[in-house]
């Protein structure tokens, strides 16, 4: 008993000692952040992501995952895919939480076989419609002072004329001065505002140029700097800043270099860089950095594979980023999930969905875990402390194979570099 009394305090004392070595590792900007595959993945185009009672839910095109029927979307637990209630009858292109259940909005007119009309919410175990739907697909969701705002193709929602952007109070729809004139794809919250991205031209009651990007402040619509040159398809804040991607070029009130992608610091446009090649179709903030997905290959005049990551000053590659269109980002443990239409990322299989871990592999040998120079009896320990019990975002150092989960199959690898 003494002496298993002392094995597992040697156990706990190792295991305390890796994870500070493991928290360093994570801040080394010497570390290596690399892509990984999310199991087998989904079957055609992922749209949207969002962390939801602490699963990661996918939606978009796609009708399987890992060959399983899902129809349009699906809950990955960290192990295994999910069937959420029969899914939909058509596209998911927006995910959001809102008072504690997941909304969802697309090109759907029945969710779980019940009629919702573009818009359905999911309450854990089956799905509802929300004050009647929508006349037509919606596109984007965010939650602004604590009201669900939907955006899209609409021109109706709950019966009611709105215009392609509504809000919903928990009872009704309702209108947000009669809305634009074009379609809506993106919605973010800036300062407290409501900012609204897309293809219209114009702010509706009374009118208002507003060209591609508005500003609501609760009461009328607002520009932002004279509006961007073509549509906006992503919008997130950085920094404190709001940006906003798209189609558009330098011109129209942008400065020079402003091509897809541009920086609104409250009162003017500012360029990141040169820009992009082509689209940006999804913005996020991961680890301090802005991260930037889409259809373009260059960022910055520097090839990128359809994603990139902006430091403040620079546009860098994530390692060989991926070969199709990245079209939405979420963070999920302390991991950054992509999803899109590729089937390759960093070099390997990968089909629509992949993972870029947040640089806690050790910069030192394979299976010296502890990073001491040695794979002894220590790192040992380390790997069968660790059994069994990968977290669910695949932080786990000791997933030697990144299988996702500590096995057989690690020790086996482990013991290959004894020494």
């Amino acid at each position: 008993m003494r002496l298993l009394h002392r094995t597992c305090h040697v156990m706990s004392v190792t295991m305390a000692l890796c994870g500070a070595l493991f928290s360093w590792n994570k801040a080394n900007a010497n570390c290596q952040q690399v892509w990984h595959p999310v199991d087998s993945g989904i079957d055609n185009t992922v749209r949207s992501l969002v962390v939801y009672n602490g699963d990661l839910i996918v939606a978009g095109l796609f009708t399987t995952a890992d060959g399983q029927p899902v129809n349009r979307i699906a809950r990955w637990d960290g192990s295994h895919w999910h069937a959420m209630g029969g899914g939909m009858s058509g596209p998911v292109y927006s995910l959001a939480v809102h008072n504690g259940d997941l909304i969802a909005g697309g090109g759907f007119a029945n969710a779980g076989g019940q009629a919702v009309s573009f818009i359905a919410r999911w309450d854990g175990s089956q799905w509802h419609g929300i004050g009647g739907g929508m006349s037509d697909t919606v596109r984007s969701l965010v939650v602004h002072n604590g009201e669900l705002i939907a955006g899209g193709d609409f021109t109706t929602a709950g019966g009611q004329t709105v215009n392609r952007v509504a809000r919903w109070d928990g009872s009704q729809w309702n209108a947000l001065r009669n809305g634009v004139n074009g379609s809506v794809l993106s919605l973010a919250v800036y300062n407290g505002d409501l900012i609204v991205g897309g293809s219209f031209s114009v702010a509706l009651n009374p009118h208002i140029t507003v060209n591609r990007i508005a500003r609501w402040n609760g009461s009328q619509w607002q520009s932002l700097g004279g509006g961007l040159n073509s549509v906006v398809f992503s919008l997130t804040v950085y920094n404190g800043d709001l940006i906003a991607g798209g189609f558009f070029s330098s011109g129209s009130g942008l400065p020079a270099s402003s091509n897809r992608i541009a920086r609104w610091d409250g009162s003017q446009w500012h360029a990141l860089g040169s820009g992009m090649n082509s689209a940006v179709q999804s913005l996020t903030e991961f680890n301090g950095e802005l991260i930037a997905g889409g259809i373009f290959t260059t960022a910055g005049g520097q090839p990128v594979g359809h994603v990139a990551r902006w430091d403040g000053s620079h546009w860098h590659a994530m390692d060989s980023g991926v070969n199709a269109s990245v079209f939405s980002f979420a963070e999920w443990g302390s991991d950054l999930i992509v999803g899109g239409s590729f089937n390759i990322v960093g070099g390997q299989p990968a089909n629509r969905i992949a993972r870029w871990d947040a640089c806690v592999t050790p910069p030192c040998a394979l299976a010296d875990l502890n990073c001491d120079g040695l794979v002894d009896v220590l790192d040992l320990l380390i790997l069968l402390g660790a059994w069994g019990n990968c977290p669910k975002s695949g932080d786990c150092p000791a997933d030697l194979n990144h299988s996702g989960t500590v096995d057989v199959q690690d020790l086996l690898i482990l013991l290959a570099n004894w020494g």
